[in-house]
């Protein structure tokens, strides 16, 4: 076109523009794509005749750009419904009208969440095509697990995940490697699970839940035994009081023995214990129990006097060598007594009570002589001449307590072959 600034000294000038096609003629200059031709007039002056100058122009279409597209959505986040994003186009200040300076097609809405494409293509005074994206965003899940609380009673527990229908749960004890199938626990402990939730459109969602099975509550006691002193403890046992096992249980590692190792009469305790780690679905409480030694019976016992007595005018007393009892395992014991009725003036048969003391009980009458001292005119120890019956008596007196003897060694015998 004529430059503005040209002149022929005077301000008459005239501009006429006209399309190639013929389309179009007018003093203002055109804006819309095509071919033109520019006519300027140079009004006569006092120096000059008039004169017109002729050019020729194109406008070009202009090219489309992304940066030239807007993209807005009320509401981006899937909620199962149709999304249809609001599209503009703007070259500056100027918004294009679609039809006219463009055309829009690819993913002009969608209803799953995902990241979507459109394209602009330019028309009449715009050219090319121009992408933009746009996006519907996951929605969030509604999930929950609670912890699961028991005590054990050999059934198998595992957590419970709410999530939406169709979703997709999967269950990891690591935290890192998820399968499909839940995992399940029985015995005792706290168990973490850790699960993962995924459907489409919407937001994985992951968490944890524990499994808590707490040990089952017995009471065992050591049970009371007895034993005679001297005998073999006998063999400890223990008993549920309070509490049952679970069908099929058996408890391991158990253990009942006697704090003390005395072996006098008296009582003792006695404490059960397991071994560690032993029965771990099972919170034992032990009670002790108690072994009771019995002090033994003398009533059995065999009794060895010392050196025969001979009436001397004085008291006397008669010494007792042993006295002895046998237990169980055949073993001889010495008992531990005290003796009344053990002394003696006059000669004749004299009955001892022999009582036992400290791990023996019971007491035993056991019978001793005085022998009269020999006249001057017998021999000690020979025979009663006939017609002297003054040491008469002391014959059946000795004969007596031989007798008593003889059924207390009888029944001896007959306890040792018992026993």
């Amino acid at each position: 076109p004529v430059p503005a600034s040209a002149t022929n000294g005077t301000d008459s000038m005239e501009y006429w523009y006209e399309s190639i096609d013929g389309n179009y003629g007018s003093e203002n200059a055109p804006t819309e794509t095509g071919c033109y031709r520019v006519t300027a007039t140079f009004g006569e002056t006092d120096l000059y005749k008039e004169t017109t100058a002729v050019a020729e122009f194109t406008i070009e279409p202009k090219p489309l750009t992304s940066a030239m597209i807007s993209i807005s959505m009320d509401d981006a986040v899937f909620n199962g419904g149709v999304k249809t994003p609001d599209i503009a186009v703007r070259d500056g200040d100027k918004t294009l009208v679609p039809g006219m300076d463009y055309t829009v097609s690819g993913d002009t809405s969608a209803t799953g969440a995902g990241t979507y494409t459109i394209a602009v293509q330019g028309t009449g005074n715009y050219t090319g095509t121009a992408e933009k994206t746009w996006t519907v965003t996951k929605a969030d899940m509604s999930v929950s697990a609670e912890d699961v609380k028991a005590t054990y009673d050999g059934t198998a527990y595992r957590i419970a995940v709410k999530a939406p229908e169709g979703a997709v749960i999967t269950y990891s004890t690591d935290g890192e490697n998820y399968v499909t199938e839940t995992p399940v626990y029985i015995g005792a402990g706290v168990y973490i699970v850790h699960y993962q939730v995924t459907k489409a459109n919407y937001n994985t969602v992951t968490g944890s839940a524990a499994v808590i099975i707490t040990a089952r509550p017995i009471t065992i006691t050591a049970e009371d035994q007895s034993k005679t002193y001297g005998d073999n403890d006998p063999a400890y046992t223990w008993k549920i009081v309070s509490g049952d096992l679970v069908s099929g249980d058996r408890l391991t590692g158990i253990a009942v023995t006697r704090t003390d190792s005395g072996e006098d009469a008296g009582s003792y305790v006695i404490t059960a214990t397991q071994e560690t780690g032993a029965n771990p679905n099972y919170e034992i409480e032990f009670v002790d129990g108690e072994l009771t030694i019995e002090r033994r019976e003398i009533s059995d016992a065999m009794v060895e006097l010392g050196s025969e007595l001979i009436a001397d005018g004085k008291t006397q007393t008669q010494e007792i060598q042993s006295v002895t009892v046998t237990n169980r395992k055949g073993e001889t014991m010495e008992v531990t007594y005290d003796v009344t009725g053990s002394t003696g003036r006059e000669p004749g048969a004299y009955r001892m009570t022999i009582t036992g003391t400290g791990n023996f009980i019971g007491t035993i009458t056991y019978s001793f002589v005085i022998a009269p001292a020999a006249p001057d005119n017998t021999a000690a120890g020979t025979s009663p001449r006939t017609g002297d019956d003054s040491r008469l008596w002391l014959w059946f007196a000795l004969m007596l307590v031989s007798c008593t003897s003889m059924v207390r060694i009888t029944r001896c015998s007959k306890r040792k072959k018992r026993g």
